[in-house]
């Protein structure tokens, strides 16, 4: 259950048309096709490598952070990896002795709201953001900035270095993500993959969320330039993710029997998607993948019958890099590189790893790293 949150497509206008409205795209033919596969094995093989820390940044020096603050506003706290990372951020910053507050808006604009407010109110040095869609606090990101608290963008937006807040927007001072464009590609070459060049896809979207759209982008130019590929598209929105997504996969696998990979937004989505493969009698036909990496969800991969991959980032490792940046931001230095680092994470890639040991998946290179960074070692 994880997280890690714009377009340029690949395939014809027909193809974006009818999987916009729902419909099978992509032109699929009977014949795989086998350049696809061949694009999706590079892909997935160059996201499979160990992972090392690289310093994001100049040195830190941790001991002039004490006794500042972090408010965290996340959009809701029953999303995994929102809950993970603020927690972690929460442990970091009793250890560097900052004040970390949350926030919980439960998907209510005016908790969100409100949540900023809080923020403001209580004179925080650093407001971080969690899954919350900027559009709908705009005002409130704008008093923040006024009141001269910087707001940084985690896990919530594309990132961009030469663009404002790195990606996140001029309301922000920075960010810390990942590529959320590359984890729509690993997951799509993986139903790629596995169906040699003929997956017939449904995408269970949640239209709204911030990381939503290169995510959605990066699906989209997987199977849009896979000629044997299909493409359906349908959304339940968060609040909806235990009640409709299970049903949705059970009515789809019924009405579409050549239907082979149900592909989902986030590994929240996936856990309900696997229940609805094995509702509807179609274990070892129809196979579900998912990103975020996070332990419920990489269980059920390592049982490997449905779940087949879920490529994530380390949610301990967001964490440090969120108190990394909010202490450049405290101490007025520039700000770091926000981007963390992706892994690939497949059924033989945790078959001989506990899974609820996040470190024995990601690796644990980035404590002595940071440790170092900001002068603890």
């Amino acid at each position: 259950m994880r997280s890690k949150l714009v377009t340029t497509v690949v395939g014809t206008v027909l193809a974006l048309v009818l999987a916009a409205c729902g419909q099978d795209a992509g032109g699929a033919s009977s014949k795989g096709d086998a350049n696809a596969v061949q694009a999706a094995k590079k892909e997935i093989a160059a996201a499979s490598a160990k992972l090392t820390f690289t310093p994001p940044g100049p040195p830190v020096d941790a001991a002039k952070a004490r006794g500042k603050s972090i408010h965290i506003v996340a959009v809701n706290l029953a999303v995994p990896i929102l809950a993970h990372v603020a927690q972690y951020v929460e442990k970091l910053g009793a250890e560097l002795g900052i004040q970390v507050t949350v926030s919980n808006a439960e998907d209510q604009v005016t908790g969100m709201q409100q949540g900023i407010q809080v923020g403001i109110n209580n004179k925080a040095d650093v407001i971080a953001i969690l899954g919350v869609p900027t559009a709908l606090v705009a005002d409130k990101l704008k008093a923040a900035d006024k009141a001269g608290i910087h707001v940084i963008n985690v896990l919530n937006n594309p990132i961009d270095l030469n663009a404002p807040g790195q990606g996140a927007g001029p309301e922000f001072w920075a960010s810390v993500g990942t590529d959320l464009e590359l984890g729509g590609r690993l997951i799509a070459s993986k139903a790629v993959l596995d169906t040699d060049g003929k997956a017939n896809v449904l995408f269970v979207d949640s239209e709204g969320l911030a990381p939503e759209p290169p995510v959605v982008k990066g699906i989209k130019q997987v199977l849009g330039a896979c000629k044997g590929c299909t493409l359906q598209t349908k959304n339940v929105p968060l609040a909806d993710w235990g009640t409709q997504i299970t049903p949705l996969v059970v009515t789809s696998i019924r009405a579409n029997p050549n239907l082979n990979y149900v592909i989902t937004l986030f590994d929240g989505m996936a856990i309900f998607a696997t229940a609805g493969v094995q509702q509807a009698g179609a274990v070892n036909k129809v196979h579900v993948v998912s990103h975020n990496g996070g332990s419920a969800a990489l269980a059920l991969v390592k049982q490997g019958d449905i779940f087949t991959a879920d490529p994530g980032v380390s949610e301990e490792w967001s964490a440090w890099a969120t108190v990394d940046q909010s202490m450049r931001a405290m101490l007025g230095m520039e700000p770091g590189n926000p981007l963390v680092p992706y892994l690939y994470l497949d059924t033989a890639a945790v078959k001989d790893i506990d899974v609820t040991q996040e470190r024995d998946v990601y690796g644990d290179s980035f404590i002595p790293g940071f440790r170092k960074l900001w002068g603890l070692e």
